[in-house]
């Protein structure tokens, strides 16, 4: 049985789109443009349903959905106004960390050696590759930036505010010239 901790509010049906039953479905979180996955979540007399998306296109601000076994304008009626859920299964933990406004700032990063290697003063999702951008600098005066990947990280613990990763050599020598920049919004 799904559970609220197996999934993630995305958006809300917000009206019917045409006779066959599409869904306009509003997404209200900023770190997803589309759904982009197979199923979407609606809860229903307390239950979370699964629905598969058998199409999904853009449509202004909204995504329009056509949901297997909802075929008319009046089945689709009836979910205006649900809350629309994904599978947290479908993003990787970059991703869930960025929907669930983790904040890694001011966490202590140890290399898997023990040694420090510094706290992180921001955390980058607007590149690429979500950065830890630390408070310290290299020896050429630059900011220490590691990749926020899951084969670095070994450990992270919350309750002391440390992650511990297995940082590749010669990778924060990589760093020379860059920076991260923050996020406008972030700020």
């Amino acid at each position: 049985m799904i559970t609220k901790d197996d999934i993630i509010e995305v958006g809300y049906v917000s009206k019917t789109h045409g006779l066959s039953g599409n869904l306009d479905v509003i997404v209200t979180v900023d770190w997803l443009d589309e759904l982009g996955v197979d199923f979407i979540f609606i809860e229903i007399d307390g239950c979370f349903i699964p629905f598969y998306i058998a199409e999904e296109r853009s449509k202004n601000n909204s995504r329009l959905l056509k949901l297997d076994n909802i075929d008319t304008k009046e089945e689709a009626e009836r979910l205006i106004g649900s809350t629309v859920y994904v599978s947290r299964d479908d993003f990787d933990e970059d991703e869930l960390a960025e929907a669930e406004g983790v904040d890694y700032t001011g966490y202590t990063i140890y290399d898997a050696d023990g040694s420090r290697v510094g706290v992180i003063e921001y955390v980058d999702y607007d590149t690429e590759n979500v950065l830890f951008c630390l408070e310290e600098k290299d020896s050429a005066g630059y900011q220490i930036m590691i990749p926020a990947v899951d084969d670095f990280i070994v450990e992270i613990d919350d309750d002391k505010q440390t992650i511990i990763m297995n940082i590749p050599d010669g990778l924060l020598e990589l760093n020379a010239g860059g920076a991260c920049v923050e996020d406008e919004d972030d700020e």
